[in-house]
């Protein structure tokens, strides 16, 4: 896009400063902050590049996704409100408020395992390992809740994933659901201690219908599927 086109805010104030966008989000920028979009999107996207912390409460446009680059991390949403903030070029925190967000890496590189949150969940993205922790948050303090979180280590996607197939051996339920999740861009919710100890081992086409797929996946390990909306499912026993 032509550099007019291009905005550069950096809040050198004391306090956060607001931002309306064209499409009618708002992004309240935290002191010592700085973001770089363009004035008006394209119609196919909405990419906003930020170095500090800043709140984002995005208006729903389900044809263009709203994505926030931050220190190599890239959060995605539709429509929903989230935090990011990068600390030193160590990490990298995204607390989701409402809605629904998936966090990957920009440049699509397999070393980055996608995290999914739900609200009131973070993720702290580790940028030296790539590795990332979720727990949950305070929506109103903003304060991390004492209990465990879950892991992700990163998978390699090409193990599981070809041109025509994606394949399972022996593989963990939980590995097989963070698959689905990655190959499909769905949320697959389940409790961690119903799958613990669960291995599934099949062959699918890669063109199959995401639905279908983890019906076969639950039918043949007694647990039972719902679906919550176009890209999100849940898995119970």
């Amino acid at each position: 896009a032509p550099a007019n086109d291009t905005a550069r805010v950096i809040n050198s104030s004391g306090s956060i400063r607001q931002i309306a966008l064209e499409d009618g989000s708002v992004i309240s920028l935290n002191p010592g902050s700085t973001i770089v979009y363009l004035r008006r999107f394209p119609a196919d996207r909405r990419v906003i590049q930020l170095s500090g912390t800043a709140f984002f409460n995005v208006a729903k446009d389900p044809a263009r996704p709203f994505e926030v680059q931050a220190s190599g991390i890239s959060t995605i949403a539709l429509g929903t409100s989230f935090r990011v903030q990068t600390a030193e070029e160590e990490s990298v925190t995204v607390q989701l408020y409402t809605g629904r967000v998936v966090i990957g890496q920009t440049g699509g590189s397999n070393r980055f395992t996608d995290v999914f949150l739900q609200p009131a969940e973070q993720a702290v993205i580790d940028l030296a390992t790539l590795s990332s922790r979720v727990t949950a948050f305070n929506t109103r303090t903003g304060e991390p809740v004492i209990k465990s979180g879950r892991e992700t280590a990163p998978l390699k996607w090409e193990n599981y994933i070809t041109d025509t197939t994606i394949r399972f051996a022996n593989t963990p339920l939980s590995d097989v659901f963070r698959v689905v999740e990655h190959q499909f861009r769905v949320t697959v919710q389940h409790d961690p201690a119903v799958v613990k100890g669960v291995v599934f081992t099949g062959t699918f086409r890669n063109d199959i219908p995401v639905q279908n797929l983890l019906s076969t996946i639950t039918s043949a390990n007694g647990l039972t599927l719902l679906k919550s909306g176009n890209n999100h499912f849940r898995i119970r026993k």
